[in-house]
């Protein structure tokens, strides 16, 4: 969702989007060992401390990056880090904030974040 910048609909080089992350267990069980793993964008710049968890702030990584970049435990709120719950009341919502760039802009920013949990920490499922 475009947050600021530029008039319009269109995103644009300097404009600010804001991503929203959503992750549900549809299973029996609750999900354990889970984590989102969500490089920032090519073309885009990580805006420090815009990252929330279920509405939380979540502290940057080391040098003021996007603490899911590489990978991080996620929860559902109210249970214990690395515990998704089973169904809807218990999703998991990440949001963060990134600048397109101004200096060599993309023609596109494209982004897809993986989550991983126990039983499935290979391929992990992807989000759109």
């Amino acid at each position: 969702t475009k947050i600021s910048g530029s008039t319009g609909s269109d995103i644009l080089p300097g404009d600010v989007m804001e991503y929203t992350i959503t992750t549900t267990n549809i299973g029996s069980v609750p999900a354990t060992k889970a984590s989102f793993k969500d490089p920032v964008p090519v073309g885009a710049t990580y805006i420090a401390a815009s990252t929330t968890m279920n509405g939380v702030a979540v502290t940057d990584a080391t040098g003021g990056t996007f603490p899911f970049a590489n990978g991080a435990t996620i929860q559902s709120p109210g249970l214990k880090p690395g515990v998704i719950g089973t169904g809807s009341s218990y999703k998991v919502t990440i949001k963060y904030r990134i600048r397109v760039n101004t200096i060599n802009p993309p023609t596109s920013v494209n982004n897809q974040g993986t989550t991983f949990y126990l039983g499935n920490l290979t391929g992990g499922v992807p989000t759109d």
